[in-house]
């Protein structure tokens, strides 16, 4: 027996395949069929924001523009279940993150196409939201309230501390390293309400209500420390928002124009 290795290096996208042919002295075997996919995997364009969609919008990567709130289709992540998303600070590299009960998985995606790719697996389950702090550590949130540091070479998990609130949604200030979240309440009231996290210790501070009485999806900080947050789930239109981060009382931008928007990021490297 011989072993043969084989380097896939397309040159387009999309689907392609390849046949081998082996001269042999079979009368049926002719040679070996190897498929692949070709993309390029290109970053967000420079101090922007994006979204990512369910199927209730064809899973589609959104960008957002932040000025107006009106949200433009990029394509298709290939994923209706990304739970959160986040950019890595120094790259606009974005990443999503599918999760269940036994473990979760880091995609890649596309910053112009919109479609998204396997990474890396994680040992942690049952995430409910990540983000890159302004060193370029990523971390992440269960529904067990518990915040997680998360190895980007390995997929290993290690425990910061357990949060003194429920369901949080997180995101880094770049102005001072501040970890701020989002309450995600389920049932009950407030469902809008926005805190503060000490990372070591996980007590939280309330900063207060965006005033929509609705569940903020996700939040997201720019370069100058202004707070965005977007709000509708399932087939409600989702709009964006920003966040007063004194009082948090929340300020309409404008109505993004699609629905089922699961995740919210922006890309704070100024890449040229």
């Amino acid at each position: 027996s011989i072993t043969v290795s084989f380097a896939f290096n397309p040159t387009s996208f999309g689907a392609q395949t390849i046949n081998y042919a082996i001269n042999n002295n079979s009368g049926t075997f002719t040679g070996i069929e190897l498929k692949g996919f070709g993309y390029s995997m290109f970053s967000a364009m420079s101090r922007n924001l994006y979204a990512l969609s369910g199927s209730q919008n064809n899973s589609e990567t959104v960008y957002i523009n932040k000025l107006t709130g009106v949200g433009t289709n990029l394509g298709n992540s290939n994923y209706s279940d990304f739970v959160y998303m986040a950019i890595h600070p120094f790259t606009n590299q974005i990443f999503g993150i599918r999760t269940n009960a036994v473990g979760s998985t880091l995609y890649r995606v596309n910053g112009q196409l919109g479609d998204a790719y396997y990474y890396k697996d994680i040992d942690l389950p049952n995430i409910l939201s990540i983000a890159y702090d302004n060193s370029g550590n990523l971390y992440a949130t269960t529904t067990a309230n518990q915040l997680y540091q998360i190895d980007s070479l390995t997929g290993n998990s290690s425990l910061v501390s357990t949060m003194q609130a429920s369901r949080i949604a997180i995101a880094f200030n770049p102005l001072n390293n501040e970890l701020w979240g989002s309450v995600k309440n389920p049932t009950g009231t407030p469902k809008d309400r926005i805190i503060k996290i000490n990372l070591l210790t996980g007590d939280t501070t309330r900063v207060g209500q965006t005033g929509f009485g609705v569940n903020t999806t996700a939040i997201t900080f720019d370069e100058a420390g202004k707070l965005f947050g977007i709000k509708g789930t399932g087939t409600t239109i989702s709009d964006l928002f920003s966040i007063d981060t004194v009082s948090a009382v929340g300020t309409i931008i404008g109505s993004v124009g699609v629905a089922d928007l699961k995740a919210l990021g922006y890309s704070l490297a100024n890449i040229t």
